[in-house]
């Protein structure tokens, strides 16, 4: 029989914004610890054989950084493509379902002026990767794990605010069973692959926007 750790559906999310212009949040949901354990321990596996302790996109410009190795970046163009590809294919063999929601900021200042409302783009992002994820699994309880950014519990706190007052899907019960929490301050990505992967995506999808 299956334990309640084994069963909790989890994700993992992270933020990429440019500033002034868009907010973007996404990640990864599993199902399994096992599903996520087998993730963590392939996503390990590639970073040992590229000789990186941890992946940050972020970082990778850093001619001082963990990635100096591959600095300037056009000058190591085949193996940057093997390393993100090996990534790639961690997350692809881990059947992890992605979520992501992006809100453009000159938009929403429109938007709240129009209405007289003070809608908040980091908060109204999570909200809109909850309700994603909600629709999907919906009955079962899932626990989003959100990477650091300044006061992430208000704004979580926020994004929960949204979902109760969502008179269109909140009577169906999509939110009932999501659970959103902050990192804790002891913790960061270097040490958490999942939210790793979430950064590798959440910059993606901002990027490609």
């Amino acid at each position: 029989m299956a334990t309640i750790s084994e069963v909790l559906t989890k994700g993992y999310f992270d933020d990429s914004q440019t500033s002034g212009q868009v907010w973007a949040i996404g990640g990864y949901v599993g199902r399994t610890f096992l599903q996520w354990n087998k993730f963590d321990l392939n996503w390990r596996l590639v970073l040992t054989k590229h000789g990186v302790p941890y992946f940050h996109m972020r970082e990778m410009q850093d001619p001082h950084g963990v990635y100096s190795k591959w600095y300037p970046s056009g000058e190591h163009k085949e193996e940057l493509a093997d390393f993100f590809a090996d990534l790639a294919r961690v997350i692809d063999e881990s059947a992890l379902t992605p979520f992501s929601c992006l809100v453009r900021v000159k938009d929403l200042e429109r938007f709240n002026t129009e209405k007289k409302l003070s809608l908040q783009p980091y908060a109204l992002a999570a909200y809109g990767c909850m309700l994603l994820v909600g629709q999907l699994y919906q009955g079962q309880p899932v626990e989003l794990t959100f990477d650091h950014v300044e006061k992430v519990n208000s704004k979580l706190a926020k994004a929960q605010d949204y979902a109760d007052s969502d008179r269109y899907l909140g009577p169906d019960g999509v939110f009932d069973k999501v659970v959103t929490v902050g990192l804790p301050e002891h913790r960061t990505f270097r040490d958490i692959p999942a939210l790793q992967a979430a950064d590798f995506w959440t910059w993606e999808y901002r990027k490609s926007h």
